[in-house]
């Protein structure tokens, strides 16, 4: 900026002006003052800059107003919230459709009584955020989608108590693992050392087997049969098992099943010679052991 002083009245010694040349043209040069009608509230600069509205202006739709009174007032259709000069907040026309209000505190504040006029209605589940232990309501409550962290070589660990962030691999797959706690969450178990031709209840309602031991002390071949039905309702020859396993001589058998194979009338199992289904040939005593995991 080349600036210039220029005489206004050149022929009498007038009064001179700070100006800028561009392209050869005097550009008179001045200074902002702000201030109502008649009154002078200092020039701008970096300490007081110019408002952002005229200070007698006390609201616009949609908008901001700052007041030479410190106030400001936020308006929405016929939802008002007016931040008063001693930092009060009053909201008028509120519905829970038309306004939230979310405000930080600072620390080692002192929070004012708020007064209400009307009837106000908690939002419980605003944005899908739930109180401890709070019921919810199917396409009524709402809830947020969840992002899982990226933690495959070095798994990250919690304090008790503390609230974690899921795990999942580099593409996006969730981590799982099956974890019994010490509170009798783990599996049931049903152990037969002589299971035979008379079939046997596992459980008696409803489950799943998760998993299997057995182990064939014959010198022959023997066949575990599972049927989805109790002991009373199974005639073994006759009812069709669900799955047969045949245990080699003096060999053991096990299996795991990390969602489980669901019975849904009832589980019981029985132990014959022949693999046919129709097969009711008896093993001798305490030759072939079941031990049987579910829920």
């Amino acid at each position: 900026m080349a600036l210039e002083y220029v005489e206004l009245n050149a022929q009498s010694g007038g009064e001179k002006v700070v100006t800028d040349v561009i392209d050869l043209n005097h550009v008179l040069v001045v200074k902002i003052m702000h201030g109502l009608d008649g009154a002078n509230d200092g020039l701008v600069d970096t300490t007081t800059p110019l408002p952002v509205i005229d200070a007698g202006v006390t609201s616009i739709d949609g908008k901001i107003t700052a007041c030479n009174t410190g106030a400001v007032v936020i308006s929405s259709g016929s939802c008002t919230v007016d931040l008063g000069a001693n930092n009060d907040v009053t909201v008028t026309n509120a519905t829970a459709a038309n306004c939230k209000v979310e405000a930080t505190i600072a620390a080692a504040q002192t929070l004012s009584t708020v007064t209400t006029v009307g009837t106000v209605t908690t939002l419980t589940n605003w944005e899908g955020v739930f109180a401890d232990d709070t019921a919810f309501t199917p396409a009524t409550s709402k809830v947020r989608a969840i992002g899982c962290m990226a933690d495959e070589t070095s798994t990250d660990s919690v304090d008790e108590g503390d609230v974690g962030v899921p795990r999942m691999t580099l593409d996006r797959k969730q981590i799982v693992t099956d974890y019994p706690s010490a509170t009798g969450e783990g599996l049931d178990i049903f152990r037969s050392i002589d299971l035979d031709e008379s079939e046997e209840d596992i459980k008696g309602s409803a489950g799943k087997l998760y998993g299997y031991y057995m182990f064939n002390a014959h010198s022959a071949t023997l066949f575990v049969k599972f049927y989805n039905a109790t002991a009373a309702n199974t005639t073994v020859g006759t009812t069709t098992p669900i799955m047969t396993i045949p245990v080699p001589a003096g060999a053991a058998a096990n299996c795991h099943f990390n969602k489980g194979i669901a019975f849904a009338t009832a589980l019981c199992a029985a132990c014959t010679t022949g693999v046919a289904d129709n097969d009711t040939g008896a093993p001798g005593a305490n030759l072939l052991i079941l031990n049987a995991f579910y829920k």
